[in-house]
C-alpha cells in the first residue's frame, strides 16, 4: 500500500458496489482492473465454509467461497474478517480468521474491528500482513500504539475520523504505518486526505476515484507546503511556519547552486527535505546529550523532523529489511561469513538506499551473517 508521497491508491470496497451486488465475483474481478486492491468480506457458512458476505450467514446463500475468489482473482485482498462479539457466528478462538490467514498470499492483508481477533492472527502467523478497523468515536493514536506494540502495518479509521484526528493520522504515518480510510465516495476531499499522509482510499467507486487520482486532484509537495504555510500563518503556529519557510529557503539554494539543471518539483523537495532532516536529527542528538539544558531545542528539532517525515518515503520495516538482507546474502553466497558484512551492506544500500534504514541494515546484516 503505498504512502502519500508515492502516490495514494484505491482500494475497492466490498468489489464495485455501485456496479454491481456486494462482494459478487464480478464486482471483484471489475474493481481488480481500476484498482490497486479490493476489500471483500469474509464469513462463516453454516456449512463452515468461508464465504463472502457483509451479514452473518444463517442459512442457504450464493455468496462466493474465499477459496472461489482467491482462485480467480490475482490481484491483492483485503480480507476483512466478520467477527465481532454479540454478532451471530462470533467465534471467540479466532477460527475464521486464522483460517483465512492460511489462505493468504503475499500482498494480502487481514483486518478486523475486533482487535483480538487480528492480534491472534499476527501471532500465529507473523508473515500474514494485518491491520486494524477503526470506527467513529476510537482514538487513533490507542490504535496506531496497539499496532506498533503487536505488529499491525495498517491502520483502517473511518474517513470523518481521520479528519477529526489530523495530527494522529499524521503522527501513524510518520511512525511508518500505511493508513487506508473507509468508505470515500467524494474526491474532493482526497486533497486532505492526502496531506495527512493517508496512502489508500477504500471506496464503492473505485472507478471514479482512480480516475480522479489519475487527474492528480492531490497536491505536489511545493503546493502542500504552501497551503501548509498558508493554514499555519493563520493559526498562528510559529514553528510550523518557521521550518516550511526554512525548507523554501534550502530549495532556493538547492536551485540557485552552480550546475543545477534540474526541475523544481517534488524529487528536489524530497531531497532537500531528506538533507534537511538528516541534520536535524544530527543536532537533535547534539542537544540531548546537554541534558536539560538541551531538552528544548531537541524537543523542537524532533517535532520537525517528525512533521517533515510525512514527506518522504517510508522506510522498510524490519521484517521487509530482513527480506532484503537475506536475498543479498544468498545472491552473494556468503552465508555464515561475518567479514563479507560490507559487501552484502554495499549491495543492499546501492538497491535500495531511498528505502531502507542504514542503521537496522547494519544490525541485521551482522545478526544474519553471525546466525549462518
Amino acid at each position: 500500500m503505498a504512502s502519500r508521497n508515492q502516490g495514494m491508491v484505491v482500494i475497492g470496497h466490498r468489489g464495485w458496489p455501485t456496479r454491481f451486488p456486494d462482494n459478487s465475483l464480478e464486482g471483484i474481478k471489475a474493481a481488480a482492473e481500476v484498482a490497486a486492491m479490493v476489500e471483500v468480506d469474509v464469513r462463516r457458512h453454516p456449512s463452515g465454509a468461508l464465504v463472502l458476505s457483509h451479514d452473518p450467514v444463517t442459512g442457504e446463500s450464493q455468496a462466493p467461497t474465499l477459496d472461489q475468489v482467491l482462485a480467480t482473482v490475482s490481484s491483492p485482498l483485503n480480507l476483512e474478517i466478520k467477527n465481532f462479539p454479540g454478532e451471530y457466528g462470533f467465534e471467540d478462538d479466532h477460527r475464521l480468521a486464522l483460517e483465512a490467514a492460511t489462505r493468504a498470499r503475499p500482498g494480502d492483508l487481514l483486518t478486523c474491528f475486533f482487535w483480538p481477533t487480528v492480534d491472534e492472527v499476527r501471532l500465529r502467523h507473523p508473515t500474514v500482513a494485518t491491520g486494524l478497523l477503526i470506527d467513529v468515536g476510537a482514538s487513533v493514536a490507542d490504535a496506531t500504539a496497539h499496532a506498533q506494540h503487536l505488529g499491525h502495518g495498517t491502520l483502517a479509521p473511518n474517513w470523518e475520523l481521520a479528519l477529526s484526528q489530523p495530527d494522529e493520522i499524521r503522527r501513524a504515518a510518520a511512525a511508518g504505518l500505511a493508513v487506508a480510510v473507509w468508505t470515500v465516495n467524494d474526491p474532493t476531499i482526497i486533497p486532505a486526505l492526502a496531506k495527512l499522509g493517508v496512502g489508500a482510499i477504500i471506496t464503492d467507486h473505485p472507478g471514479l476515484m482512480a480516475a480522479a487520482l489519475a487527474d492528480r486532484i492531490y497536491m505536489t509537495i511545493k503546493e502542500d507546503l504552501n497551503a501548509e504555510l498558508k493554514d499555519a500563518m493563520k493559526a498562528r503556529d510559529a514553528r510550523r511556519r518557521d521550518v516550511i519557510r526554512m525548507i523554501e529557503t534550502e530549495v532556493t539554494l538547492a536551485r540557485s547552486a552552480p550546475g543545477f539543471k534540474g526541475e523544481v518539483d517534488d524529487a528536489l523537495y524530497r531531497k532537500v527535505i531528506a538533507a534537511y532532516a538528516k541534520k536535524m536529527e544530527k543536532a537533535k542528538g547534539e542537544f540531548e546529550q546537554a541534558g536539560d539544558r538541551g531538552a528544548p531545542m531537541a524537543e523542537k528539532l524532533g517535532w520537525e523532523v517528525e512533521y517533515l517525515s510525512r514527506w518522504l518515503p517510508k522506510k522498510l520495516d524490519e521484517a521487509s529489511t530482513a527480506a532484503l538482507v537475506r536475498s543479498a546474502i544468498a545472491e552473494l553466497g556468503v552465508a555464515g561469513d561475518s567479514k563479507a558484512s560490507g559487501r552484502v551492506i554495499g549491495q543492499i544500500m546501492k538497491d535500495h538506499k531511498d528505502e531502507v534504514d542504514g542503521a537496522l541494515v547494519n544490525r541485521l546484516v551482522a545478526e544474519a551473517l553471525n546466525e549462518g
